[in-house]
C-alpha cells in the first residue's frame, strides 16, 4: 500500500519517544501519557530509552504492558535512538516526540487527517 491510498481511517501510527535520562522523568511521564491517551486499535507507542539500563527498567515496569520499549541498539544519541524506534515501529505512520514535550488533545487524528491528500508523502 502506498502513502497515497492511505485513508484516515486506516492509517496506523507508531509514535516513538526517545528518552535519556531520569531528571527528565516527570516531563517524559506526562509525554508518554498524552500519547496512550491518543492511540486507537492498531497504534503503536514505542520508548527508547538510549543507553540507560537503570531508566530502561523503570520504564519497562511502568509502560511495558501500554508500549513498545526498547533499547537503543545504535551509537548513543538521538538519531541512533530514532532508528532504533523505527526499527521497532509497526505503524504505517512514525511519528516522533520529545521526551519533554506533551502532545495536544486531538494531535493523532489530526496526523492522520493529514493524509487524507494524495500528495502528502510524509
Amino acid at each position: 500500500m502506498t502513502s497515497a491510498s492511505i485513508s484516515p481511517s486506516e492509517a496506523t501510527v507508531s509514535a516513538v519517544i526517545c528518552a535519556y535520562t531520569d531528571a527528565r522523568r516527570e516531563l517524559l511521564d506526562a509525554s508518554v501519557e498524552a500519547v496512550l491517551d491518543q492511540l486507537r486499535p492498531g497504534d503503536q507507542l514505542v520508548v527508547v530509552i538510549d543507553h540507560n539500563d537503570e531508566l530502561f527498567s523503570r520504564i519497562s515496569a511502568t509502560y511495558g504492558t501500554r508500549a513498545t520499549v526498547v533499547p537503543n541498539t545504535n551509537d548513543r544519541g538521538l538519531s541512533g535512538a530514532r532508528n532504533s524506534g523505527i526499527a521497532a515501529s509497526v505503524g504505517g505512520v512514525v511519528a516522533f516526540i520529545d521526551d519533554d514535550a506533551r502532545v495536544d488533545p486531538g494531535w493523532l487524528e489530526q496526523l492522520r487527517g493529514d493524509y487524507r491528500n494524495p500528495t502528502v508523502t510524509g
